[in-house]
Protein backbone atom coordinates (compact mmCIF):
# COMPACT_ATOMS: atom_id res chain seq x y z
CA UNK A 1 0.00 0.00 0.00
CA UNK A 2 1.53 3.28 -0.73
CA UNK A 3 2.58 5.76 2.05
CA UNK A 4 0.82 9.01 2.59
CA UNK A 5 3.23 11.21 1.01
CA UNK A 6 4.51 14.11 3.53
CA UNK A 7 2.41 17.09 1.96
CA UNK A 8 -0.46 14.95 3.26
CA UNK A 9 0.22 16.26 7.09
CA UNK A 10 0.74 19.64 5.81
CA UNK A 11 4.69 19.56 6.16
CA UNK A 12 6.64 20.71 2.90
CA UNK A 13 8.30 17.86 0.91
CA UNK A 14 11.76 16.90 3.64
CA UNK A 15 15.26 18.08 1.74
CA UNK A 16 17.48 15.60 -0.30
CA UNK A 17 19.66 13.95 2.37
CA UNK A 18 23.09 15.81 2.70
CA UNK A 19 26.17 14.84 0.68
CA UNK A 20 27.90 12.11 2.64
CA UNK A 21 31.48 12.71 3.55
CA UNK A 22 33.89 10.37 1.50
CA UNK A 23 35.75 9.54 5.01
CA UNK A 24 32.47 8.55 6.85
CA UNK A 25 31.05 6.93 3.82
CA UNK A 26 34.15 4.56 3.14
CA UNK A 27 35.14 2.32 6.35
CA UNK A 28 38.22 1.77 5.01
CA UNK A 29 38.45 5.71 4.94
CA UNK A 30 37.10 5.91 8.71
CA UNK A 31 39.68 3.41 9.67
CA UNK A 32 42.59 5.37 8.37
CA UNK A 33 41.04 8.45 9.85
CA UNK A 34 40.83 6.60 13.32
CA UNK A 35 44.14 5.80 12.23
CA UNK A 36 45.60 8.93 11.89
CA UNK A 37 43.71 10.85 14.94
CA UNK A 38 44.97 7.63 17.17
CA UNK A 39 48.68 8.75 16.00
CA UNK A 40 48.11 12.24 16.02
CA UNK A 41 47.33 11.83 20.05
CA UNK A 42 49.48 11.71 22.63
CA UNK A 43 50.17 8.29 25.28
CA UNK A 44 47.66 10.52 27.69
CA UNK A 45 44.20 9.45 27.98
CA UNK A 46 42.15 11.94 24.97
CA UNK A 47 40.05 15.03 26.60
CA UNK A 48 36.47 13.50 26.15
CA UNK A 49 35.06 16.62 24.77
CA UNK A 50 38.26 18.01 23.65
CA UNK A 51 40.72 17.63 20.64
CA UNK A 52 40.64 16.10 17.12
CA UNK A 53 38.80 12.84 17.63
CA UNK A 54 36.34 14.60 19.55
CA UNK A 55 35.38 16.98 16.52
CA UNK A 56 35.40 13.72 14.09
CA UNK A 57 32.79 11.87 16.61
CA UNK A 58 30.76 15.16 16.58
CA UNK A 59 30.76 15.66 12.37
CA UNK A 60 29.87 12.22 12.29
CA UNK A 61 26.50 12.21 14.70
CA UNK A 62 25.87 16.11 13.06
CA UNK A 63 25.99 14.14 9.55
CA UNK A 64 23.66 11.58 10.89
CA UNK A 65 21.48 14.08 12.91
CA UNK A 66 20.75 15.87 9.57
CA UNK A 67 19.72 12.28 8.25
CA UNK A 68 17.59 11.66 10.76
CA UNK A 69 15.92 15.43 10.68
CA UNK A 70 13.66 14.93 8.09
CA UNK A 71 12.17 12.16 9.13
CA UNK A 72 12.00 13.16 13.04
CA UNK A 73 10.10 16.28 10.73
CA UNK A 74 7.79 13.71 9.25
CA UNK A 75 7.14 11.27 12.12
CA UNK A 76 6.17 15.05 14.25
CA UNK A 77 3.79 16.20 11.55
CA UNK A 78 2.01 12.62 11.48
CA UNK A 79 1.64 12.61 15.15
CA UNK A 80 -0.13 16.13 14.87
CA UNK A 81 -2.29 14.93 11.85
CA UNK A 82 -3.03 11.63 14.30
CA UNK A 83 -4.14 14.55 16.94
CA UNK A 84 -6.47 16.20 14.62
CA UNK A 85 -7.57 12.76 13.43
CA UNK A 86 -8.83 12.39 17.10
CA UNK A 87 -10.46 15.76 17.46
CA UNK A 88 -12.33 14.78 13.95
CA UNK A 89 -13.45 11.23 14.99
CA UNK A 90 -14.46 12.86 18.46
CA UNK A 91 -16.95 15.26 16.51
CA UNK A 92 -17.88 12.74 14.41
CA UNK A 93 -18.97 10.48 17.41
CA UNK A 94 -20.64 13.51 18.99
CA UNK A 95 -22.34 14.10 15.77
CA UNK A 96 -23.55 10.42 15.04
CA UNK A 97 -24.87 10.25 18.89
CA UNK A 98 -26.88 12.96 18.12
CA UNK A 99 -28.35 11.81 15.02
CA UNK A 100 -28.91 8.17 16.62
CA UNK A 101 -30.87 9.82 19.51
CA UNK A 102 -32.72 11.29 17.08
CA UNK A 103 -33.37 8.75 15.44
CA UNK A 104 -34.23 7.11 18.80
CA UNK A 105 -36.78 10.09 19.61
CA UNK A 106 -38.44 10.05 16.52
CA UNK A 107 -39.10 6.16 16.38
CA UNK A 108 -40.36 6.58 20.23
CA UNK A 109 -43.25 8.41 19.13
CA UNK A 110 -45.64 8.16 16.30
CA UNK A 111 -48.41 10.56 15.79
CA UNK A 112 -51.44 8.46 15.54
CA UNK A 113 -54.09 9.45 12.76
CA UNK A 114 -56.75 11.32 13.78
CA UNK A 115 -59.52 9.30 12.29
CA UNK A 116 -60.16 6.66 15.11
CA UNK A 117 -62.07 3.28 14.53
CA UNK A 118 -65.19 4.64 15.15
CA UNK A 119 -65.16 7.52 12.93
CA UNK A 120 -64.35 5.42 9.82
CA UNK A 121 -67.27 3.29 10.58
CA UNK A 122 -69.55 6.20 11.20
CA UNK A 123 -68.01 8.14 8.19
CA UNK A 124 -68.64 4.64 5.53
CA UNK A 125 -71.56 4.08 6.82
CA UNK A 126 -73.25 7.64 6.08
CA UNK A 127 -71.37 7.70 2.82
CA UNK A 128 -73.22 4.47 1.65
CA UNK A 129 -76.74 5.93 3.19
CA UNK A 130 -76.06 8.78 0.83
CA UNK A 131 -75.15 6.81 -1.95
CA UNK A 132 -78.48 5.05 -1.67
CA UNK A 133 -80.27 8.14 -1.43
CA UNK A 134 -81.03 8.39 -4.60
CA UNK A 135 -82.05 4.89 -5.45
CA UNK A 136 -84.48 5.44 -2.67
CA UNK A 137 -85.85 8.15 -3.91
CA UNK A 138 -86.02 6.77 -7.84
CA UNK A 139 -87.69 3.89 -6.30
CA UNK A 140 -90.45 5.91 -4.78
CA UNK A 141 -90.78 8.34 -7.74
CA UNK A 142 -94.04 7.47 -9.91
CA UNK A 143 -92.30 6.02 -13.42
CA UNK A 144 -95.55 6.99 -15.06
CA UNK A 145 -94.88 10.94 -14.51
CA UNK A 146 -90.85 10.84 -15.12
CA UNK A 147 -89.23 9.99 -18.04
CA UNK A 148 -85.88 9.93 -16.12
CA UNK A 149 -86.74 9.22 -12.85
CA UNK A 150 -82.86 8.59 -11.76
CA UNK A 151 -81.98 11.64 -12.94
CA UNK A 152 -84.81 13.41 -11.10
CA UNK A 153 -83.93 11.29 -7.64
CA UNK A 154 -80.20 12.19 -7.83
CA UNK A 155 -80.99 16.09 -8.65
CA UNK A 156 -83.03 15.86 -5.57
CA UNK A 157 -81.06 13.96 -3.55
CA UNK A 158 -78.03 16.20 -3.84
CA UNK A 159 -80.57 19.45 -3.40
CA UNK A 160 -81.71 18.13 -0.37
CA UNK A 161 -78.02 16.46 0.97
CA UNK A 162 -75.38 18.56 0.09
CA UNK A 163 -76.93 22.51 -0.86
CA UNK A 164 -76.63 23.99 2.08
CA UNK A 165 -72.94 22.92 3.10
CA UNK A 166 -70.87 25.08 5.29
CA UNK A 167 -68.68 23.12 7.28
CA UNK A 168 -70.55 23.30 10.40
CA UNK A 169 -73.92 22.36 11.10
CA UNK A 170 -75.92 23.94 14.06
CA UNK A 171 -78.22 20.76 13.82
CA UNK A 172 -74.84 18.92 14.99
CA UNK A 173 -74.16 19.32 18.75
CA UNK A 174 -70.27 18.89 18.71
CA UNK A 175 -70.11 21.59 15.62
CA UNK A 176 -72.79 23.94 17.50
CA UNK A 177 -70.49 24.00 20.62
CA UNK A 178 -67.67 24.93 18.62
CA UNK A 179 -65.46 28.27 19.03
CA UNK A 180 -66.40 30.60 16.22
CA UNK A 181 -70.17 29.72 15.66
CA UNK A 182 -72.50 32.64 14.96
CA UNK A 183 -73.98 34.06 17.93
CA UNK A 184 -77.81 33.21 18.56
CA UNK A 185 -79.74 35.64 17.28
CA UNK A 186 -78.59 34.63 13.66
CA UNK A 187 -78.89 31.39 14.03
CA UNK A 188 -82.16 30.75 12.71
CA UNK A 189 -80.63 31.68 9.77
CA UNK A 190 -78.47 29.38 9.44
CA UNK A 191 -80.96 27.10 11.24
CA UNK A 192 -83.81 27.67 7.98
CA UNK A 193 -80.82 27.12 5.24
CA UNK A 194 -79.91 23.79 6.51
CA UNK A 195 -83.78 22.80 7.54
CA UNK A 196 -85.43 24.04 4.38
CA UNK A 197 -83.86 22.42 1.08
CA UNK A 198 -84.26 18.60 2.93
CA UNK A 199 -87.84 19.94 4.09
CA UNK A 200 -88.56 21.12 0.29
CA UNK A 201 -87.06 17.76 -1.25
CA UNK A 202 -89.62 15.90 0.92
CA UNK A 203 -92.59 17.57 0.37
CA UNK A 204 -91.73 17.70 -3.23
CA UNK A 205 -91.27 13.47 -2.57
CA UNK A 206 -94.84 13.82 -0.79
CA UNK A 207 -96.32 15.47 -3.54
CA UNK A 208 -95.44 13.28 -6.30
CA UNK A 209 -96.15 9.73 -4.76
CA UNK A 210 -99.69 11.14 -3.22
CA UNK A 211 -102.59 9.00 -4.27
CA UNK A 212 -105.90 9.81 -3.57
CA UNK A 213 -106.74 5.85 -2.58
CA UNK A 214 -103.80 6.07 -0.01
CA UNK A 215 -104.39 8.78 2.42
CA UNK A 216 -102.25 11.76 3.48
CA UNK A 217 -101.36 9.61 6.68
CA UNK A 218 -98.76 7.62 4.27
CA UNK A 219 -98.02 10.09 2.54
CA UNK A 220 -96.67 12.42 5.39
CA UNK A 221 -94.92 9.00 6.59
CA UNK A 222 -92.90 8.92 3.04
CA UNK A 223 -92.30 12.64 3.05
CA UNK A 224 -91.10 12.53 6.95
CA UNK A 225 -88.93 9.80 5.99
CA UNK A 226 -87.54 11.04 3.12
CA UNK A 227 -86.67 14.73 5.65
CA UNK A 228 -85.17 12.30 7.78
CA UNK A 229 -82.92 10.45 5.17
CA UNK A 230 -81.92 14.04 3.71
CA UNK A 231 -81.46 15.65 7.12
CA UNK A 232 -79.30 13.64 8.83
CA UNK A 233 -76.97 11.45 6.98
CA UNK A 234 -75.88 14.22 4.81
CA UNK A 235 -75.15 16.91 7.89
CA UNK A 236 -73.25 14.27 9.98
CA UNK A 237 -71.19 13.38 6.80
CA UNK A 238 -70.24 16.96 5.97
CA UNK A 239 -69.25 17.80 10.09
CA UNK A 240 -67.48 14.90 10.74
CA UNK A 241 -65.54 15.90 7.41
CA UNK A 242 -64.88 19.36 7.74
CA UNK A 243 -64.07 18.38 11.85
CA UNK A 244 -61.81 15.64 10.49
CA UNK A 245 -59.92 16.78 7.42
CA UNK A 246 -58.50 19.81 9.01
CA UNK A 247 -57.09 17.18 11.58
CA UNK A 248 -55.79 14.49 9.15
CA UNK A 249 -54.41 17.03 6.62
CA UNK A 250 -52.01 18.16 9.95
CA UNK A 251 -51.65 14.66 10.52
CA UNK A 252 -50.06 14.09 7.29
CA UNK A 253 -48.27 17.33 7.13
CA UNK A 254 -46.56 16.19 10.41
CA UNK A 255 -46.22 12.76 8.71
CA UNK A 256 -44.17 14.31 5.85
CA UNK A 257 -42.27 16.23 7.91
CA UNK A 258 -41.37 13.65 10.21
CA UNK A 259 -40.33 11.26 7.51
CA UNK A 260 -37.79 14.04 6.16
CA UNK A 261 -36.45 14.33 9.51
CA UNK A 262 -35.30 10.71 9.96
CA UNK A 263 -34.35 10.48 6.62
CA UNK A 264 -32.13 13.61 6.70
CA UNK A 265 -31.14 11.92 10.32
CA UNK A 266 -30.33 8.54 8.42
CA UNK A 267 -28.26 9.97 5.95
CA UNK A 268 -26.17 12.15 8.14
CA UNK A 269 -25.83 8.95 10.11
CA UNK A 270 -24.45 6.65 7.37
CA UNK A 271 -22.39 9.71 6.03
CA UNK A 272 -20.72 9.92 9.99
CA UNK A 273 -20.32 6.03 9.82
CA UNK A 274 -18.34 6.05 6.74
CA UNK A 275 -16.22 9.34 7.35
CA UNK A 276 -15.37 7.30 10.79
CA UNK A 277 -14.38 4.03 8.83
CA UNK A 278 -12.37 6.42 6.86
CA UNK A 279 -11.02 7.66 9.03
CA UNK A 280 -10.20 4.44 11.29
CA UNK A 281 -8.76 3.02 8.19
CA UNK A 282 -6.63 6.37 7.52
CA UNK A 283 -5.13 5.71 11.32
CA UNK A 284 -4.41 1.79 11.09
CA UNK A 285 -2.35 2.94 7.93
CA UNK A 286 -0.41 5.63 9.31
CA UNK A 287 -0.09 3.60 12.70
CA UNK A 288 0.98 -0.04 11.10
CA UNK A 289 2.49 0.96 7.88
CA UNK A 290 3.73 4.69 7.98
CA UNK A 291 5.09 5.05 11.98
CA UNK A 292 7.00 1.82 11.53
CA UNK A 293 8.55 2.02 8.60
CA UNK A 294 9.92 5.79 9.71
CA UNK A 295 10.85 4.20 13.40
CA UNK A 296 12.91 1.54 11.31
CA UNK A 297 14.72 4.32 9.18
CA UNK A 298 15.53 5.91 12.25
CA UNK A 299 16.72 2.99 14.16
CA UNK A 300 19.00 2.09 10.81
CA UNK A 301 20.34 5.20 11.20
CA UNK A 302 20.90 5.02 14.62
CA UNK A 303 22.43 1.70 14.08
CA UNK A 304 25.09 3.25 11.47
CA UNK A 305 25.67 6.34 13.66
CA UNK A 306 26.94 3.92 16.54
CA UNK A 307 28.99 1.79 14.35
CA UNK A 308 30.29 4.52 12.95
CA UNK A 309 31.58 5.98 16.10
CA UNK A 310 32.18 2.38 17.86
CA UNK A 311 34.31 1.81 14.49
CA UNK A 312 36.34 5.26 14.57
CA UNK A 313 37.36 4.95 18.23
CA UNK A 314 38.19 1.27 18.04
CA UNK A 315 41.26 2.75 15.40
CA UNK A 316 41.70 5.51 17.36
CA UNK A 317 42.36 3.43 20.35
CA UNK A 318 44.43 1.01 18.17
CA UNK A 319 46.43 3.29 16.92
CA UNK A 320 46.98 5.33 20.60
CA UNK A 321 47.99 2.13 22.03
CA UNK A 322 50.48 1.50 19.14
CA UNK A 323 51.80 4.78 20.10
CA UNK A 324 51.76 3.96 24.01
CA UNK A 325 53.59 0.37 23.71
CA UNK A 326 56.39 2.07 20.86
CA UNK A 327 56.94 4.89 23.20
CA UNK A 328 57.80 2.09 26.05
CA UNK A 329 59.66 0.55 23.59
CA UNK A 330 61.54 3.16 22.77
CA UNK A 331 61.76 4.05 26.39
CA UNK A 332 63.45 0.65 27.04
CA UNK A 333 66.03 0.76 24.28
CA UNK A 334 67.06 4.08 25.96
CA UNK A 335 67.06 3.20 29.23
CA UNK A 336 69.52 0.02 28.04
CA UNK A 337 71.49 2.01 26.11
CA UNK A 338 72.56 4.09 29.29
CA UNK A 339 73.18 1.48 31.26
CA UNK A 340 75.52 0.01 28.96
Amino acid sequence: MPQPAPEAFGEPSPPAPPEVPDWIADDGLLRDEGVIVGRALSTDPPAPNDGPHHWKLETIRAYYDERRAPLKAQLEAIRQQLARLDRREAELREELARHERALAALAEVEPRLPLTGRNLVLSVMLTVVCALTPLVLAELLPPDRFDHPMAVALALSLFGLFAVFQGRSLLVAADARLSGAPTRPERWKLYALEVLPPLAVALLMAVFVHRPEQGWFATLAIGFAVLLLLLIPGRLLMSLLARTLPELSGWWRMFLHRRRLRRHHHQAAVTRRRELEALAGLRAQIEDETIPQIARKLAFLDARCRRKEALFRSEMELARRRNLLRARHEGNGQMHTVSS
